[in-house]
């Protein structure tokens, strides 16, 4: 799956995958009806003496003599969304980049690769399976590295950082020159083991889902809101809660006063029930174009120019609006005057 969604891209010249001395000879008659697949025995046969995936990495870009942009992903993965958005998004941004998303379970975060975003995306600090996560950013194993940046794993390695998680790379380069990060606009499926793949078989076999998004800034969060969610879940299976991104409020309206950061209304709305995947957007008429969806819900009061944009661009994709009826006397607003009386 993931290789035909990058042939659709138009943006990939060919591919490496790099195998154990074990697996190498099944890949590579995999790949013997494509002349764009080469596959590389890294000579190992066990954990004690596997090369670790960014020594892996480093062996290939020596073996083929790589000097070009590179798409690395881990091929136990599986996405709900296509890779053409990543790409582009690297393209354009001229640097490194990888993608994240938002986690709220700590046990989870704990387990990958954490990072901390300034307001440009890009990366601050990352840090692999951190005992006490910085963030919610999870990093999974898909990375864009530049050509000008190829040449560093290599320096990575020497300086020592880790070698066994790809995102250790990333966390060393980072530190070193712009990393950006791209918000996944989807689920992604780490298929690790049998029960896993068994899994994801289970879940891609089911009819499609429905999926529900609805947008909003949710800094004075309140029973209307909750409403809403609840409404707005009952129109399909899932439902997708976009959060706008405060900094972007404050480029566009100047001393908004704002009660809570980005992260902490992505946490807040992510522990409500009715709410399946949070993600942050900025202009609500040109993220919408990104993101995996069948129902727009809107609320009776977003009816800005943003939204009429929004909805007439889902009338002409054929994918439902539904206007849900907001609830009676309550709103931030109300929520704000009220405050400021106290």
């Amino acid at each position: 799956w993931l290789i035909e969604d990058i042939d659709a891209t138009g943006l990939v010249d060919g591919y490496v995958v790099i195998s154990n001395h074990k697996f190498a000879p099944i890949f590579g008659k995999w790949a013997d009806k494509r002349s764009d697949i080469t596959v590389l025995d890294d000579g190992t046969s066990s954990n004690e003496t596997r090369l670790g995936a960014v020594c892996d990495i480093q062996f290939a870009v020596e073996s083929l003599g790589l000097d070009e942009d590179l798409l690395v992903i881990a091929g136990d993965n599986l996405l709900s969304f296509s890779l053409s958005g990543f790409l582009s998004f690297a393209v354009g941004k001229g640097t490194s980049c990888v993608m994240r998303y938002y986690e709220p379970d700590l046990a989870k975060l704990r387990k990958m690769g954490v990072a901390q975003i300034d307001g440009d995306g890009r990366i601050v600090s990352m840090e692999e399976k951190p005992a006490e996560p910085k963030s919610h950013w999870c990093c999974p194993p898909f990375y864009f590295y530049r050509r000008a940046d190829v040449p560093l794993v290599a320096e990575g390695i020497a300086a020592g950082c880790g070698i066994d998680a790809p995102g250790s790379f990333i966390a060393w380069l980072a530190s070193r020159t712009p990393v950006h990060t791209w918000e996944m606009p989807g689920r992604r499926y780490d298929i690790g083991n049998l029960e896993s793949y068994e899994e994801v078989k289970r879940l891609f076999e089911k009819p499609k889902m429905k999926k529900v998004l609805t947008f909003g800034v949710y800094d004075m969060l309140h029973i209307g809101h909750l409403l809403l969610f609840k409404r707005a879940k009952a129109l399909g299976d899932k439902l997708i809660v976009a959060v706008q991104d405060g900094d972007y409020i404050q480029k566009y309206k100047p001393g908004t006063e704002m009660v809570y950061t980005t992260d902490e209304r992505l946490y807040m709305v992510s522990t409500i029930r009715y709410v399946d995947e949070v993600v942050t957007y900025k202009d609500v008429d040109v993220d919408i174009k990104g993101i995996d969806f069948d129902v727009f819900a809107v609320g009776q009061d977003q009816n800005h120019a943003g939204f009429q944009r929004a909805m007439q661009w889902c009338r002409e994709q054929g994918k439902e609006v539904v206007v849900l009826a907001r609830t009676e006397g309550i709103s931030s607003t109300i929520l704000r005057n009220y405050s400021k009386t106290k």
